[in-house]
């Protein structure tokens, strides 16, 4: 059958298909593709395609501080046209402007997405700190029942006194990501224990608590990836497990005087495979709780990232005796000594010190090593490296290693060492 004999409804529905819903795909007035390429195919695909209100709900505004003003003015009116069009359908929407130009140009576009918040259900909105309070009006006040995902990162305001907001996560029975960088708010739950949601990134401000930690994510069972901030010491007095199943991926930040160690004493994550604990400006204790959870846990970790996590040698020793999978290990002002560098070195034979330790080790990177001699560490990356067009299948799985990084001018001689040097040759990714 010739395409031009197509039934309008089938037409339709093939060009919803060609409708690109990825992160920074949406159609935009400046883009060539769907919506705008079927009006200029022929009068009957530009009729087709005008009679499909869903085909409209989909939009991007891209800006930057050099879009000129005139441009700038077009997206807002291709907006207005956009929203009239798709009637009465679910908006999915991103607008990418952090600038502070064209302010009331910007400030109009924003009027005119909120003003149709109970019809959002994907919206991405990377603005800059002046519209912030405009974009989470709609949310405090649950005019968002459809929304389905939420992305707000705002441009940094120079200040600290922002106002908190507290959302109510029960209004948004659909919701299943949530994004927001530089907001001040916190959650509350007034209806169903369960939510939906499987991505939970929280980032910048440091007003959250373990307690905020350990209340979210026990309403998140399908909880896939966490990103989460504590600043403040809130203990939740809560001693049941919580258990996260799905969780793959887990990143917190810890700021003095906060303590994150009650949320490692209470999750079961036997998925994850990514963890990421940043602790900076925290007392110097050791962090033994990530051994007592990967101990309880047993997931099939492949990175693990310590940044100025305060843990004694032997307890770090603990944690990697647990990760056998593990591929990539990042530590920054960790207790690192030459037992710890000596523990991850493989003999002649091929075999691992220390009951096998991360034999699937492919990229190191270190911060600051106070306490590791350069001989050692040199003999801790040779025993891992091997030129795979010598090795054996059985070599190459115990000596996997092909990236060290590391962030200490005290090791720059490694660059220069013979031995070194032809591992490089080979194709040893070493940098530092």
């Amino acid at each position: 059958m010739h395409v031009h004999r197509l039934a309008p409804e089938l037409l339709s529905e093939i060009f919803l298909h060609c409708i690109d819903q990825s992160p920074g795909k949406l159609p935009q007035r400046r883009g060539y593709g769907a919506p705008l390429l079927f009006g200029r195919v022929c009068v009957g695909w530009r009729h087709v395609s005008l009679s499909t209100p869903e085909l409209w709900s989909y939009f991007r505004v891209d800006g930057d501080s050099h879009v000129n003003l005139q441009d700038f003015e077009k997206d807002g009116s291709a907006m207005q046209a956009w929203l009239e069009r798709s009637t009465t359908f679910p908006l999915s929407i991103e607008i990418r402007y952090s600038s502070a130009k064209y302010k009331n140009t910007i400030e109009s576009v924003i009027a005119m997405v909120v003003a149709q918040s109970l019809r959002w259900r994907k919206m991405s909105l990377i603005i800059n700190h002046n519209y912030r309070d405009m974009v989470i009006r709609p949310l405090r006040e649950g005019q968002t029942s459809l929304l389905e995902s939420i992305v707000i990162r705002c441009g940094p305001s120079g200040s600290s006194t922002t106002e908190l907001t507290t959302i109510d996560l029960s209004q948004f029975p659909r919701l299943t990501m949530v994004e927001l960088m530089r907001m001040s708010v916190r959650f509350s739950f007034s209806g169903q224990y369960s939510y939906s949601i499987r991505t939970f990134i929280f980032g910048i401000f440091t007003h959250m608590s373990v307690k905020d930690l350990i209340l979210c994510t026990s309403h998140f069972p399908l909880l896939e990836k966490l990103s989460f901030p504590i600043g403040r010491p809130e203990s939740s007095g809560r001693h049941a497990i919580t258990e996260l199943p799905h969780l793959v991926d887990c990143q917190l930040y810890v700021f003095d005087p906060a303590d994150a160690a009650e949320f490692f004493d209470c999750v079961y994550a036997p998925a994850l495979k990514h963890l990421e604990v940043s602790t900076r400006q925290c007392p110097r204790r050791s962090y033994r709780h990530i051994f007592s959870m990967l101990e309880r846990c047993r997931p099939p970790l492949e990175s693990l990232a310590l940044d100025e996590t305060p843990m004694l040698a032997t307890d770090f020793l603990l944690c990697l005796r647990e990760v056998k999978d593990l591929t990539t290990l990042w530590t920054n002002d960790v207790s690192c000594s030459d037992i710890t560098i000596q523990a991850l070195t493989i003999d002649d034979k091929g075999d691992v010190l220390n009951s096998n330790l991360c034999p699937r080790l492919r990229n190191m990177i270190f911060g600051m090593l106070h306490d590791v001699s350069l001989d050692m560490m040199r003999d801790m990356i040779l025993s891992r490296w091997i030129n795979v067009t010598e090795s054996s299948e059985s070599n190459r799985a115990t000596r996997a290693l092909r990236t060290v990084r590391i962030f200490d001018l005290r090791f720059l001689p490694l660059l220069q060492d013979p031995t070194m040097e032809e591992c490089v040759r080979d194709g040893l990714d070493l940098r530092i």
